[in-house]
């Protein structure tokens, strides 16, 4: 079998993750708002392989259209290629949990990584930054927990991650936030 098919294969059998939406939920009698952004494809940084051209195909990214041959590389048209969401949740005695999920529509993130903060307004606290990275990786979603102690108080958070997919392709996204009141 040539490796072509054997690519085409591959790509025509991957199972696509639904895009997360914002939501507003309660917990332990706190309203949290949740705001869920896209991943988008950073284009200038996808290698000129195969591989990453039948990828781009699949996510019809970097103008990349079904039948289209080749890259250009100085191309800036953006494709969805997944999502990023961040829930901060009351942990009472002042914790919070701080929970990032990013997801990848067409093919396994290979590595993540992200950096957010977080204010605590009724204190006047802020911000403290957390990060996190892996490598390694070869699944669809990845979620980081941490434990966090941010103060009894009204927190507003935000993050920002890039994840690279397999074949080279490079995500991102910015803005995702959450708030809650931390007891």
């Amino acid at each position: 079998m040539k490796f072509t098919k054997i690519v085409s294969t591959l790509l025509s059998s991957l199972v696509f993750i639904p895009m997360l939406v914002n939501s507003n939920y309660t917990t332990h009698n706190t309203q949290h708002t949740v705001i869920t952004v896209p991943l988008q494809v950073n284009c200038s940084s996808v290698p000129h392989t195969i591989e990453a051209v039948e990828a781009l195909k699949r996510l019809h990214a970097c103008g990349n259209a079904p039948r289209k041959k080749s890259i250009s590389p100085n191309d800036t048209v953006y494709g969805n290629c997944g999502t990023l969401s961040l829930f901060i949740t009351n942990e009472g005695g002042g914790d919070l949990l701080w929970h990032v999920i990013v997801t990848s529509v067409g093919f396994p993130i290979t590595s993540a990584s992200y950096v957010g903060n977080f204010t605590n307004w009724s204190q006047g606290w802020g911000p403290w930054y957390v990060s996190n990275a892996i490598a390694g990786y070869n699944s669809y979603v990845w979620s980081d927990y941490q434990t966090l102690w941010s103060g009894v108080g009204n927190v507003q958070a935000t993050v920002s991650a890039t994840d690279t997919l397999w074949f080279g392709i490079v995500c991102g996204g910015t803005g995702a936030q959450s708030q809650t009141y931390v007891s």
